[in-house]
């Protein structure tokens, strides 16, 4: 349940840093943000099986981006910003893809990050600022919108 919560934030309420440095918070004072009476269980299972699907996805992609377990819920945020609401969607190979290029944009905000602050750089402290996602979604934006 903690994993579907913390995907469920994530994605449908585009707090991924919050979602991964307020665990507790989510069966606390977030709960009843989150379990709402009006929540759709399918919106639980989407972001749910989003996140399953980037996690199947980072075995082949850890090689090359080393940070991909550290933006998972970064990731499956900007899917749902993308679009990606259903589970037809994540089936389907153009996901992939727009994943792909999620991970590129990421990368690009984790250079600059690296390229900033040299060794006092961390996946982790990156990853848990409240504005990486908006700096993804804008390296997104430069580099596969224009």
């Amino acid at each position: 349940m903690e994993i579907a919560a913390q995907a469920y934030y994530a994605s449908f309420f585009e707090e991924p840093a919050d979602a991964k440095n307020k665990k507790r918070e989510l069966f606390g004072s977030l709960y009843y943000d989150i379990f709402a009476e009006d929540i759709l269980p399918h919106n639980l299972l989407v972001a749910f099986k989003s996140l399953q699907y980037v996690r199947a996805l980072h075995k082949e992609l850890r090689e090359e981006y080393s940070f991909v377990k550290y933006a998972e819920l970064h990731s499956i945020a900007m899917l749902h910003h993308l679009g990606i609401n259903t589970i037809e969607q994540l089936e389907d190979a153009k996901t992939r893809k727009l994943y792909e290029k999620i991970v590129k944009a990421t990368a690009e905000v984790v250079s600059e990050e690296v390229a900033k602050l040299e060794d006092d750089y961390s996946h982790r402290i990156l990853f848990i600022a409240p504005t990486t996602l908006g700096r993804i979604a804008e390296s997104y934006r430069d580099k596969f919108e224009k």
